[in-house]
């Protein structure tokens, strides 16, 4: 039997329901009893085939509720902007608590891109013309179309929307950095670790050379990581980062270590739920100069005009990340704007 999570009404708007975003869809209407999806996509008939195979696909849910009862609970906009009538009510798509912004231009595939740049201006149109039609939405928007700070800044810019509703969902590097880092642990043999007391090791940035694993947050046994001349070696930090740049995308699972799975869905699922039950999880966030990964979570706040979620960062996360550290990473962003600016492509 499935046990549902008992949290209350709310809905999701999933912005292209591809791969990730269909994965999402499926989850969370199968999870939370009290979701409604919002789904938009500029293929509309590919949108209704997606739509049955995430109803069709019920698993053990069968007893739960009915096809018609799971069709309900599902919405298609042809616009983000745009509205449709239920009864004599009017449905807006910008009135869902959630937004996911998981487009991409799917004209060009994945293994054309070479570098970030690449990505970030073969996406940059799909995302602004997003961004402008969600201009007066009050609620979360979680960004999965990569590269993530730099869609989040065009988003942010475009749409108007405070960044402290803004998020990009930077986990997938995160984890597979606490289980890169576990399994080097473990070859000491003194030391057991899982991957689940590695809470504090984040990767600060995306897929990549660029990538900054942060590690002086770390304790084991009690001890900081970066005094134990054991464990921190510059051949493990080489190690680790080599493993990470090597298949940004993929984790391994099982028992054996021999599946190999791609996880951006799963990191967009962790991010979600914890916004939803106010965790705190890594996530790209904005920490006043531009989005970058570090712990936060979703806060109600009382506004004038009512209760909204707004994004609250981790202080001590970021105060304790080195000055060096977070210029690393601004210097990969601005190295990105810069090869695109020479290539007259900004």
């Amino acid at each position: 039997m499935v046990e549902y999570k008992r949290i209350k009404d709310f809905e999701v708007g999933i912005i292209g329901v591809g791969g990730i975003g269909s994965t999402v869809a499926h989850y969370l209407l199968y999870t939370y009893p009290g979701a409604r999806l919002n789904l938009n996509s500029r293929d509309h008939s590919r949108l209704k085939v997606k739509i049955n195979e995430i109803i069709a696909n019920r698993g053990n849910c069968y007893n739960l509720f009915t096809e018609i009862e799971a069709r309900d609970r599902i919405r298609t906009f042809e616009n983000i902007d745009g509205k449709i009538t239920e009864g004599d009510i009017k449905k807006r798509f910008l009135d869902s608590d959630f937004i996911i912004v998981s487009a991409r231009n799917s004209a060009i595939p994945f293994s054309s891109f070479r570098e970030r740049e690449d990505e970030y201006y073969a996406n940059k149109k799909v995302i602004k013309e997003i961004a402008e039609r969600l201009e007066g939405y009050k609620g979360i928007v979680l960004v999965v179309t990569n590269p993530l700070e730099l869609s989040c800044e065009e988003i942010a810019n475009k749409s108007k929307i405070p960044k402290n509703r803004i998020v990009g969902v930077s986990y997938v590097d995160t984890l597979r950095f606490r289980r890169e880092l576990a399994r080097e642990i473990n070859k000491v043999g003194e030391y057991k670790v899982t991957e689940q007391e590695l809470n504090k090791a984040v990767v600060i940035g995306e897929h990549g050379p660029t990538m900054v694993p942060i590690y002086h947050l770390l304790k084991i046994k009690g001890k900081r990581f970066v005094d134990n001349t054991k464990l921190n070696t510059e051949s493990l930090r080489k190690r680790i980062k080599q493993a990470l740049v090597k298949d940004p995308t993929k984790l391994q699972t099982g028992e054996d270590g021999s599946k190999n799975v791609r996880i951006p869905s799963i990191s967009v699922i962790h991010t979600l739920d914890s916004l939803i039950t106010g965790e705190v999880l890594p996530m790209q966030a904005y920490d006043g100069d531009c989005f970058i990964t570090n712990l936060a979570r979703a806060i109600k706040v009382e506004q004038p005009d009512g209760v909204i979620n707004i994004i609250e960062r981790d202080k001590e996360f970021l105060d304790r990340i080195s000055k060096i550290e977070k210029r690393k990473y601004r210097q990969s962003k601005e190295e990105i704007l810069r090869k695109l600016e020479e290539a007259g492509l900004s």
